[in-house]
């Protein structure tokens, strides 16, 4: 009886533990599932997102961090000028969200680039890659009002909502917007016409 006792007992602890384990093993990812390349790696692999339109989210591992980073493009604006300064500005307001387990600290996001919309398909095929390729480049500069360098960090499970702004050296009628061109384990981009911004 005792012996029998003591078998359950470790049979308890067995089952527990493997309990433990499994929950582990089933912590939901903030990914969806159709994204994710490979589950098991460190940090987790996620494909490749080309193609999302203004309202559309992608997902993105930072190198620096490794944290996920949820980001959707809320809207876009392009603009002649900003403080006085004449440029082509291509305004993005993004919510972006820090599913990582390191803090972002201002101005820790690293900003996206832009390509022209005629170059969708060399994009995809990995043949942007040098700057003469990009049609502009994303700037930290912070001094307008919305800035996504405004303000406190993107604690981990918070999310923030700024706008980012990048520069085109010309004008074009079909905009990219990418991150992935450095710093990024993954790609993902946003297309949009130039008639399709505010």
């Amino acid at each position: 009886m005792k012996k029998t006792f003591i078998a359950l007992i470790f049979i308890a602890i067995v089952l527990a533990a493997c309990s433990n384990s499994d929950k582990k093993e089933t912590k939901k990812s903030p990914v969806p599932e159709e994204l994710i390349a490979d589950a098991n790696s460190d940090p987790i692999e996620i494909k490749d997102q080309f193609g999302l339109q203004i309202g559309e989210t992608g997902f993105i591992v930072d190198v620096k961090n490794r944290n996920i980073l949820e980001i959707t493009l809320n809207s876009v604006s392009l603009r002649d000028e900003l403080n006085g300064q004449k440029e082509n500005y291509v305004l993005g307001n993004f919510t972006i969200k820090n599913h990582g387990e390191v803090d972002i600290p201002r101005q820790g996001v690293e900003y996206p680039v832009l390509v022209d919309g005629s170059k969708a398909d060399a994009l995809k095929n990995g043949e942007i890659t040098k700057r003469q390729d990009l049609l502009g480049m994303g700037s930290k500069i912070s001094q307008f009002d919305g800035s996504m360098n405004e303000g406190d960090t993107i604690p981990t499970g918070k999310e923030k909502t700024g706008d980012i702004l990048m520069i085109a050296d010309e004008k074009t009628d079909q905009y990219i917007i990418y991150f992935g061109y450095e710093y990024y384990l993954n790609k993902v981009s946003w297309e949009f016409n130039a008639q399709d911004a505010e």
